[in-house]
């Protein structure tokens, strides 16, 4: 349940991750963004991938340790689910912040905003080769826009 107070918290934080850089390491050492000015023409992945994090979930800025912690809980969430994934960051357009996540291939949507939801976070993102998705993970709000910025 959400109240006034909480609500303008959540649609700021939403217009954050509408300017999120992603980037993803498709294979060791090399790093390729997969969002906004400077994405990769060619999609590195067979299909549609879910970026998520454990990093900081809603409003919540734990430290570094247990940031790490919950990420690793997040990963082992995935394996469970038998899903590939690689590493990767969401990054704000200036660098002033960055948070590790994990870019899942194959995995359901609904599966995404379910592990979203388990690990405390707003929202996920989607992505194919064409299009970003910022899927809620609170409420059925999905956004979407052209992946690449000419």
């Amino acid at each position: 349940m959400t109240d006034a107070t909480t609500e303008p918290a959540v649609d700021e934080r939403f217009g954050w991750y509408r300017t999120t850089v992603v980037e993803a390491e498709v294979a060791p050492g090399r790093t390729v963004r997969l969002t906004g000015a400077g994405a990769v023409g060619d999609w590195p992945f067979p299909g549609a991938v879910v970026v998520l994090t454990a990093y900081n979930p809603g409003a919540a800025r734990p430290d570094r340790a247990t940031n790490e912690a919950a990420n690793d809980r997040l990963a082992d969430a995935i394996r469970t689910l038998g899903a590939p994934f690689v590493p990767g960051t969401g990054t704000a357009p200036d660098g002033t912040h960055a948070e590790p996540s994990l870019v899942v291939v194959g995995l359901p949507r609904d599966d995404g905003v379910l592990l979203g939801r388990r690990f405390g976070q707003d929202a996920i993102f989607e992505i194919d080769a064409t299009t970003v998705r910022l899927v809620s993970c609170c409420d059925d709000r999905v956004e979407e826009w052209r992946r690449t910025i000419a």
